[in-house]
């Protein structure tokens, strides 16, 4: 199924749960690549192996690039084996189990750039963690970096880099570069994935290490990437892959082929089934410094596959004069305390670790120690005590200016913390609130001020959502309902709930006779705040039939109004005065009459626009008609 002008010709892996079995799968040429798979039973033909009946050249998916790359899973159980849709943004995803090949159910993740129609030629490669991978597009002219997730084995983010003839590409084994070859006059360049997130700040750091026509690129177990030209007779080299720039050392011709001629490819193997040789290192820096005394750190966050043979820091006053300082361990975190140093020196350090591959050295940095030890502690001041009040949100801010009363230091304040910015309901009371003073050598001290939290906040009462109240009664007497047991009103409070301090006057059940009646609603909450809602009841007697019927001949004229209105009065019927109420039964107008006409014309400009109830009465009888302000 494969073809020797196709990029990733094939890659072999073993199958889950079986120490005899492997699959081999392989994508043939541009342009007309396809993947296959084959398994391969090496219990078979007496111990030299054989193709499993059935397991032949089994199709995977049609027209591809020339692209197959494999990935052990997150928990390792099985394999990821990934290649890439021709005229697609689409990666699949296989699954190869105990089972062998899920070929009906691919992870499919749509990302990046599209392939041309007939797909693509280069290489998938990913890096030693599998967290991300590169594909280079020869015939598009780009390579594509993307996320991968070897739990779900979706691939994601892809950002594109435009390159001419893009064709190999590797991770260093510390995953913080990537380098693509080209075929072409571009040779072999690379990009620090480390200066951040965008094509633009990555494209920043491209560095060339020559202008010749490079085909693959592979990491060897001995740590180094090599890459192949074609036609030549000697393999190139990156010696310190780890390393940023001319660092790298890139080195022309440096493995001799022995009279043979390369091409342009490489094998096409696992990434995890190579050592990774030099041990990674990473996180390199200063835990403290004092005039004479700093105490370096670093993250040996992997051996490359072989046990660490030394490992340590380089450390003197010249980058170029460093002098070796041995701390035995494997990996994980590496500290050293270096000690008798002078005052106000700059110092230069790096740290390294070595396996049977290779020694992985970081770039070197530098700090000043201390010029003279300040060991005297800050003075911390705090005010006696404090009151602050809930806002009607709840919630009381504080700052370290209104705790700190003068706090100083000898030599300078670096920082001023409280332990307590915020305060809710949950803390009406007396607080405790520690001020925290750090001056610039890292000497500390507290103070502690006695922080009161008031609610000042009363209850809210008002009527309750799809309830209404009568504030007109027709009736000659009327019995009161009780407001609050009945839901018609509601009090609610920011931090007590439920409020049940609640009061009703005159009590429920109280028998109300004709006339004007105020109800007044109490509520107090748990911090004795309270609050009132008073409003009016009407109970008028039912007017006799000829005075109903006169009063009836009344009206409003215009309704709605906006800034006067009339009162209609065709019969001429005695009006002493008029009141008019919201729909809260507050009274928010009365006007006086001293005589009678036809038309008696009211001012209603201060009115809010809103619904009122008029009453019109003399010294007997009384009727109300609504009016709308507008």
């Amino acid at each position: 199924g494969g073809n020797y002008s196709s990029s990733q010709s094939a890659i072999i892996i073993p199958q889950p749960g079986s120490q005899t079995k492997f699959v081999i799968f392989a994508v043939s040429a541009y342009t007309n690549s396809n993947v296959v798979y084959s398994i391969v039973d090496m219990s078979l033909d007496n111990g030299l192996g054989d193709v499993i009946p059935g397991k032949k050249s089994i199709p995977v998916l049609s027209n591809t690039g020339e692209y197959i790359q494999a990935t052990p899973s997150s928990d390792g159980t099985f394999w990821w084996v990934l290649t890439h849709k021709g005229g697609t943004s689409d990666y699949y995803t296989y699954r190869v189990t105990e089972d062998g090949v899920d070929i009906e159910n691919p992870v499919i993740s749509t990302t990046g750039s599209p392939s041309t129609s007939n797909g693509d030629i280069g290489f998938i490669k990913f890096n030693n963690s599998a967290t991300r991978l590169v594909r280079t597009a020869y015939i598009s002219h780009f390579f594509d970096i993307s996320n991968f997730d070897n739990q779900t084995g979706i691939v994601s983010n892809a950002l594109q880099f435009p390159l001419q003839y893009a064709y190999g590409a590797e991770f260093s084994p510390n995953e913080r570069f990537i380098y693509v070859s080209a075929y072409g006059s571009q040779g072999v360049k690379q990009y620090d994935l480390q200066a951040g997130t965008t094509v633009q700040e990555i494209e920043a750091t491209k560095y060339t290490f020559s202008t010749l026509s490079n085909g693959a690129l592979l990491t060897a177990p001995d740590g180094k990437i090599y890459s192949s030209r074609h036609g030549a007779s000697a393999l190139d080299v990156i010696n310190n892959p780890n390393l940023s720039a001319a660092q790298a050392n890139y080195q022309l011709n440096a493995l001799d082929l022995e009279g043979k001629t390369a091409q342009l490819g490489l094998i096409n193997i696992v990434a995890d089934f190579v050592s990774q040789a030099p041990p990674q290192l990473a996180d390199l820096n200063v835990l403290s410094i004092t005039e004479d005394l700093a105490q370096i750190s670093v993250e040996i966050n992997s051996d490359g596959g072989s046990s660490i043979i030394q490992r340590g820091f380089e450390f003197g006053m010249s980058p170029n004069a460093l002098q070796e300082y041995l701390v035995p361990g494997g990996t994980g975190t590496m500290q050293y305390t270096f000690e008798n140093l002078l005052p106000d020196t700059q110092y230069f350090f790096t740290a390294f670790a070595e396996n049977q591959h290779g020694r992985t050295t970081l770039e070197v940095q530098n700090f000043t120690t201390e010029n003279e030890v300040d060991d005297t502690p800050p003075v911390a001041i705090c005010v006696e005590n404090l009151t602050v009040q809930l806002s009607e949100n709840g919630i009381a801010i504080i700052n370290e200016s209104m705790i700190d009363n003068g706090s100083f230091d000898d030599v300078g304040i670096e920082s001023i913390v409280l332990n307590i910015y915020e305060f809710s309901c949950f803390d009406i009371g007396e607080q405790p609130v520690t001020l925290t003073i750090t001056d610039t050598s890292g000497n500390v001290s507290s103070c502690t001020t006695a922080v009161f939290v008031e609610d000042i906040t009363p209850p809210v009462i008002e009527l309750a959502e799809n309830q209404t109240t009568q504030f007109v009664i027709d009736s000659s007497e009327y019995y009161l309902p009780n407001y609050f047991e009945e839901s018609i009103f509601i009090a609610t409070d920011v931090c007590t709930n439920p409020v049940v301090n609640l009061t009703q006057f005159p009590l429920p059940g109280t028998l109300l006779t004709a006339g004007i009646h105020q109800i007044t609603l109490t509520a107090i909450d748990f911090s004795n705040n309270s609050s009132e809602y008073a409003f009016e009841i009407l109970i008028q007697q039912t007017l006799a039939t000829s005075d109903y019927q006169a009063f009836e001949a009344l009206y409003l004229y215009p309704n709605p109004a906006s800034d006067f209105v009339t009162i209609k009065n065709p019969l001429n019927l005695e009006i002493n005065f008029v009141e008019i109420y919201d729909l809260n039964g507050r009274l928010v107008k009365s006007i006086n009459f001293e005589q009678v006409s036809e038309s008696n014309t009211l001012d209603i400009s201060d009115l809010a626009s809103a619904s009122y109830l008029v009453f019109i009465k003399n010294d007997r009888n009384q009727i109300y008609k609504q009016l709308i302000v507008k």
